[in-house]
Formats: C-alpha cells, structure tokens, sequence
C-alpha cells in the first residue's frame, strides 16, 4: 500500500515539470493517500482519524465551503490527539499536520506549479511546530489556555512570512461574516480575535480534561461576551451613497494573459464594450477602474515619441468615457528595461481628458512570480547573467524580474475619491494597507488583482474574506477589481456593499463608496496591543516562576 501511495504521489510531481499538463487536481488524492503511511500501526489510528475531523473542518469553516461557526471547534480535534502522542517525536507529527493543513486549504497553489504547493506546505509545517506545538510544549511557566493562544499567534505570524508573504486562512478569518464579531478588529487587529478563539478552545479543552469550569474558560466566557458586546454597541450605521465607481471584472485566463501582447486586440475590445455597457447603465460613475495588468500597451518614462502608443491609447479612451480611470498597466524607467521586461507592475492614473495623473508602483512582489529572489543577495549584473541564461535556457519568464516600488501613492479622482493603491497580494498586508491609508488622507482604499492563475477555485473568496478586515482595521471601504474575479466593495464596518461573485467571468458593477468612519484605534496604534501584552504577560510568568525556583 506504502508503494502505491508513493507512486501517486511521486508521479503528479514528475509530470507537473510537462507543459500543458495539468496536475493540481490530484491535490485531494495526495491528501487521501499520505496517512496510509502510519494506518497500519494501531496506535496511530485514533490519532489519525482525529487529525482527518480537523482538517475536514479547516476545510469547511474557510470559503468555501465558508462555515465559519467551525472556526470555535477547528483545535479540539487535533488537542485531543496530541495528548494521546508519546511525546518521543512531537515535532514530526506537527509538522505532518500543519503540512495536511496547509496542502488542504491552499490546494489552488497548485495552479501555478506543483512544487509551490508542496512548498507552502512544507514551510507551513514547520511554522505550525515551530509555532504553535514548540510554545504549547516548552513554555511551562505560562498557563496551558494562554502559551496555546500565544503559540497559536506565532504560527500565523511565522506563517505570514512563508515566500515573502502569506497571511491566509488564520483562525479570525473564518468569521468575516459575522460582522457583530469582527468588529474587535478596528480595536487591535485580527490577532486579537485570532488569540480569543485560540485561547478559548484550549480552555474548553482544559475544561472537558479536568471536568470543571478551570478559570481560563470563565476568563474565556467573559472575553467572548465582551467582544460581541461591543459589537454591538459600536457597530457603525453609514449613511449610502450614489454610485461613483464603475469596476470592469475581465475573465483572461493567466495561461492566455501571458501572451496577452498577441491577444490586446481581444482583451482591449472586451474591456472597452463591458466599460461602455456598464456607463450605459450606470451614466452617473465618476471613476473607471481596470484589473491589474489588463491596459493593453506599456508606459515607458523616456517614451517621448509614444512608440507603444500608451499616451494615444489613453487619450482615445478618455474621448470614448469621459470620465477618470485607473488601469493596472506594465511601467518601464526606459526602452532598454522594457527590452529586458524590467519594471513595475502599476496602476495608472488617466483624467477624463487624457492627462497622466499619477502612476502607483507595486511595492511587494510575489516571490519568483515577480521577483528574481537571487537580486535581494546579488549585484545587479551576476542577477541580469542569471537571467539571460534562465530566460534562454530553460525559458524561465522575463517578466518574473520586475522592480518595487518606493512607496505608497494615493489617485486623487476627485472629491471623495482618493484613492490609496494596492495590487495583487498587498492587500492582504494590514501593515502595507496602514500605511497606504495614513499617505495623502485617502477616501477609500483601492485594490487591483490578477486572479486569472486560479480558475474557478477558493482562492478568490478567500481573498475577499480576507479584504474584510483590512477595511476595519483602517475604518475605510475596500474596493477590488479582478481579472478572474471577485470583484466588490466592503464597507468599512466588514459588510460587502456590492460583489460581482462570478469567478471567472467578466462583468461590471457600479459602486456606491461609503463614508469612511473616524480613525480606528487599530490606526491609531492598537496593533501593537496584544503583541505587547501578551510579551509582559509572558515576562511577568517567567519571573514569577524563577522566583518560584529559587
């Protein structure tokens, strides 16, 4: 059975080096197949099963499935297996369950390549027993509830940081939908809300172990009532507005965008009639908003006799609109970094009479997708010989060695309409979403993306879910426009004010941007707040336990 298992797995990942095959869908598969290993030994089995009910969990409690009332339950099944653990190799079964977990939630990844599936999995394995099962072994001097919770915040910050950055499906983001619940997230982040309901499935635990109420549940109890507490007492009622922004949802596969320069033509006509469809509809937009990528010609600084037609093509449109617009576009410094495919992914801002307003520069790069790694260890010319070699050679992707931008910009559209830019994965990023929101006083905080590598999978809700909080946090509404989908806006209480949840297919909708609501005190300095109490409340333990000793 072992050699059948293997071979199921060893074969997709040869075959996933094969262009044109696909292989991402033997993700459920692998998973089914990996505890066989261990399935014959008896006392590995309770333990399995238990591990199998909280990954069947995970899965359910993120969208989609998205039940999220799961996210109270999802550790109970792997604490009770972990007690019936011999303890000789602790940091071996954390591992394989943080690499189930994550191979579970993140299968989409393998619509980019095997190995970055298995590679997340990998690292996410060692960031949950590094994390989470190291704290929960180790830190004695701290109470069993509080050192898990803690140790459960270090594994999603270890995590956060997995190929550059990937703060996906922790604990507080299966409750987005509960907007009475979330609504502690403008108060001190999505740490705290992850840490409550870490800390009170671990004093539940506790609980059932020693069959009383220990004082971590009622502790537990109090935290919970407090928070919907005060999500209800301060649950924001933001008055609507008309429509003002217009985003134009394309549908280009990454597989045909990548060769998008023999298919502009195409691409360019459907976002031009889906553009000029949606202004029929909705005459009164001020603002035109395109996915990221998806202007057809290349901006080039020192472009002085517009040879790519950028400048024309934009001007033609704003003839064609009459309105303001913010495209995602490729932007080169000069001719021989456009020959080279060095620039930046950006967004670009046009007036409703041509005129270049204002270009965005994308500051964090997907590692390898975006970035040529090598360049943060390497001078510039060993990294541009690599390069050449790759590009030759092996036909590694030029456009996987773009710059970064220096900062954050915001589009001013008009009163009411500044708009702080983010593109692709940044917004998932509370720290670069902050501090977009704290440059040029913005009104609503703009997201582009290219969710056209995915298909119709998770990733795409899970994304949204996830923009969710960034828009309390900062008490400003969230606006995403996709190739692929899903395209929407969130109020700056969490709720969805307007989705165009069709994955994969184009479409527009006109967005009415709410008022954003006063300067939250997550803004304002409260994301420091659990980080620092819970590093005093684990000093003060220490002490006291040293004390003890001696």
């Amino acid at each position: 059975m072992r050699w059948i298992a293997a071979l199921f797995i060893v074969v997709p990942l040869a075959l996933s080096f094969v262009p044109g095959v696909p292989t991402h869908g033997y993700g459920l598969m692998i998973l089914g197949l990996l505890p066989l290993y261990a399935w014959k030994r008896p006392a590995q089995r309770p333990r399995l099963l238990a591990y199998g009910i909280a990954l069947g969990l995970g899965v359910l409690a993120w969208p989609d499935p998205d039940w999220g009332f799961l996210g109270w339950f999802l550790m109970l099944p792997y604490l009770w297996a972990r007690e019936r653990d011999d303890g000789a190799a602790w940091w071996r079964t954390a591992w394989f369950f943080g690499f189930l977990r994550a191979i579970a939630g993140f299968y989409w990844l393998g619509n980019i390549h095997f190995t970055a599936w298995l590679g997340v999995g990998f690292l996410s394995g060692i960031a949950f027993a590094v994390g989470f099962e190291l704290v929960l072994r180790r830190a004695t001097f701290m109470p069993y509830a509080l050192r898990g919770a803690t140790g459960w915040l270090l594994f999603e910050w270890i995590h956060s940081w997995i190929g550059g950055g990937f703060p996906w499906r922790y604990l507080a983001h299966t409750q987005h939908n509960y907007l009475i619940v979330i609504q502690i997230v403008a108060v001190a982040g999505v740490p705290a809300l992850s840490f409550l309901m870490a800390f009170s499935q671990l004093a539940a635990f506790q609980a059932w172990q020693k069959r009383r109420f220990v004082p971590a549940a009622r502790v537990a109890a109090a935290g919970i009532a407090l928070t919907l507490l005060g999500g209800v007492m301060f649950f924001p009622v933001l008055k609507p507005r008309a429509p003002s922004v217009l985003l134009v949802q394309s549908s280009v596969p990454q597989s045909l965008k990548e060769a998008k320069f023999e298919l502009a033509s195409d691409v360019l006509r459907e976002l031009v009639e889906l553009t000029e469809a949606g202004l029929e509809r909705y005459p009164d937009v001020k603002l035109i908003v395109w996915p990221e990528t998806m202007f057809p010609a290349p901006l080039i600084a020192d472009d002085t006799r517009d040879r790519y037609r950028f400048h024309a093509l934009a001007k033609r449109l704003a003839e064609r609109f009459g309105r303001d617009a913010i495209y995602g576009a490729n932007c080169f410094p000069s001719y021989a970094d456009f020959e080279r495919r060095r620039g930046y992914n950006a967004a670009v801002h046009i007036r409703a009479n041509g005129e270049l307003a204002g270009v965005y520069r994308k500051q964090w790069l997907v590692s390898m997708g975006e970035e040529f790694l090598p360049r943060r260890f390497f001078p510039d010319a060993w990294c541009d010989a690599a390069m050449d070699f790759l590009a030759a050679n092996v036909g590694y992707p030029r456009s996987s060695d773009l710059r970064k931008g220096d900062g954050p910009v915001t589009l001013d559209a008009g009163e009411g309409l500044r708009c702080a830019m983010s593109i692709c994965f940044e917004g998932m990023s509370p720290a670069l979403t902050l501090e977009s929101a704290n440059h040029g006083a913005p009104d609503l905080l703009l997201n582009l993306v290219n969710n056209g590598w995915f298909q119709e999978t998770w990733e795409e809700r899970q994304m949204l879910a996830i923009y969710k909080f960034r828009a309390l946090e900062n008490g400003m509404p969230f606006l995403t426009c996709a190739n692929g989908g899903v395209s929407g806006a969130i109020g700056p209480s969490g709720d969805v004010v307007e989705v165009l949840d069709e994955v994969m297919k184009t479409g527009v909708i006109a967005v009415s941007v709410p008022h954003a609501r006063s300067r939250t005190l997550f803004a304002m300095g409260g994301r420091w707040a659990v980080p620092i109490g819970l590093a005093a409340a684990a000093l003060a333990y220490f002490l006291t336990h040293l004390r003890k000793r001696h």
